[in-house]
C-alpha cells in the first residue's frame, strides 16, 4: 500500500517560526499567517470584484494563499532582510521555492498532483489575482507589525515602515482600499470594536423601522405635514449616516404594490436581475417566470407558495434595499441561490429548482424578517 505524507507535512507548517530576526511579543506561525494571508486574499478579490469591477476569483485566490508558503516547510522562513538582499540571492531563493514546491507535489498521487501543482506553484493565478495573492501576504506582515507595536514592542517598527511602503509601491488599489478603510481598525480594542459593531447593527434595525413601518405610515396618513416631516427625516438621517441612506417608501409600495409587478416568485429574482443592470426581458428572468406559471403552477403546493412568496418577497427586498451592503447582498443572492438555479433550469431539473428556491426564501425570510 502506498502512503502519501503530502498532507502530515503541510501540518507541520505550524511548527514553524516566523519572524526569525526579530524579539516579537508573541510568537507567529507559519499556518497562521497563512491562514490569515487567505482570509485577506478573498477580502481583496471582494473588493476587487465589487468596488473596482475585475473579474478575479476569490475562492481560487484564498486557496492558493493556503499553499503559498508550503515550500518553507522545506526550506524555513528566510528572514526578509536577507531574501530581498541583492537580486541574484532573490532569485536563487525563488528557484529554491520553485524546486521545493515540485518536491511536495511529488508526495501527493499523481492524479491529485495534477489539480493541486498550479496552486503551490502559483501559476493556477492571473497575473491581477498573484497581485492581490502578493498584497495579502504583504498585509498580514504590516498586521503583524501592528499588533507587535501595539502590544509595545518597538522591533517592528522599522517592519512596519517597510511594509507599508512596499504596498504603497505595488500600486494596488484594492490594498490601498484596505489600508485606508480597514487597517486603522486593527488598532482598536476589543470594547472599540465590539461597539462599533453593534452600533452599526442597531443603525441598520433603526433604518429598516423607518423604511418600512415608520415612512409609510405617515406618508399614508396624508397630513398637511406628511411628506415635508418624511423629507426632513430623511435629510437629516442622510446628514447623520452619508453612506447609509434610505429612500421614501409609500404603504402601496411595500403592502401590495410590488407584488402585482413582480408576481411573487419572480419578486426577488428581478431585484437582483435590476440591480445588476439587467432587462426586464433576460434570459434569466424568462427562465423563472416560465417555471413559475408552467411547473410550480401547477405542482400541488404550488399555488400556496406563490401566495406566500407575494406576502414575503417585497418585505425581504425593501429590507435588502435599505442596506448599507445592498450591491453585495444581491450579488450574494446571485451567487448562492440564483446561479444554481437557473443551471437547474437549463438542465430540466425542475424539482430541484423548486426546492433550491423554496430554501432560499426561508433563508432570506429568517435573515431579514425574523
Amino acid at each position: 500500500m502506498e502512503l502519501y505524507p503530502f498532507n502530515a507535512l503541510l501540518a507541520r507548517m505550524k511548527y514553524i517560526a516566523r519572524w526569525g530576526l526579530m524579539r516579537a511579543a508573541r510568537t507567529e506561525s507559519l499556518s497562521e499567517h497563512t491562514a490569515d494571508a487567505a482570509i485577506l486574499a478573498h477580502t481583496l478579490c471582494l473588493v476587487s470584484q465589487t468596488i473596482f469591477g475585475t473579474d478575479v476569483r476569490p475562492e481560487t485566490v484564498a486557496v492558493a494563499a493556503l499553499y503559498h508558503d508550503a515550500s518553507e516547510i522545506l526550506t524555513g522562513d528566510m528572514p526578509t532582510p536577507v531574501k530581498y538582499k541583492s537580486e541574484p540571492l532573490r532569485a536563487a531563493y525563488k528557484a529554491v521555492e520553485a524546486d521545493a514546491a515540485h518536491t511536495l507535489g511529488a508526495l501527493l498521487p499523481d492524479a491529485v498532483r495534477a489539480g493541486m501543482d498550479g496552486y503551490l506553484s502559483g501559476g493556477i493565478l492571473t497575473q491581477k489575482e498573484r497581485q492581490l495573492l502578493k498584497a495579502a501576504d504583504r498585509l498580514s506582515a504590516l498586521i503583524k507589525c501592528v499588533e507587535e507595536e501595539n502590544a509595545g514592542n518597538r522591533e517592528f517598527a522599522g517592519a512596519r515602515a517597510q511594509q507599508t511602503a512596499a504596498l504603497a509601491a505595488m500600486e494596488c488599489p484594492e490594498a490601498d482600499y484596505f489600508m485606508q478603510h480597514m487597517l486603522p481598525c486593527y488598532d482598536w480594542t476589543l470594547d472599540e470594536l465590539s461597539a462599533g459593531w453593534e452600533k452599526k447593527n442597531d443603525m441598520e434595525d433603526e433604518k429598516v423601522v423607518l423604511a418600512i413601518f415608520f415612512v409609510p405610515m405617515v406618508r399614508k396618513l396624508q397630513l398637511p405635514v406628511s411628506e415635508e416631516f418624511v423629507s426632513l427625516l430623511q435629510k437629516k438621517w442622510v446628514e447623520r449616516y452619508p453612506k447609509s441612506p434610505f429612500y421614501l417608501g409609500d404603504y402601496e409600495s411595500i403592502s401590495g404594490g410590488f407584488r402585482k409587478k413582480f408576481l411573487g416568485l419572480c419578486f426577488i429574482t428581478t431585484a437582483v436581475c435590476q440591480e445588476l443592470g439587467k432587462p426586464d426581458d433576460c434570459a434569466e428572468l424568462t427562465a423563472f417566470r416560465a417555471f413559475r406559471d408552467g411547473y410550480l403552477a401547477a405542482q400541488p403546493d404550488g399555488e400556496a407558495l406563490i401566495r406566500e412568496y407575494y406576502n414575503i418577497a417585497p418585505g425581504i427586498v425593501t429590507c435588502i434595499n435599505t442596506c448599507s451592503d445592498r450591491h453585495a447582498s444581491y450579488e450574494r443572492i446571485r451567487e448562492q441561490y440564483l446561479t444554481p438555479c437557473y443551471e437547474d433550469l437549463l438542465a430540466g431539473r425542475n424539482a430541484d429548482c423548486k426546492t433550491r428556491y423554496v430554501q432560499m426564501v426561508r433563508d432570506l425570510e429568517r435573515k431579514y424578517l425574523n
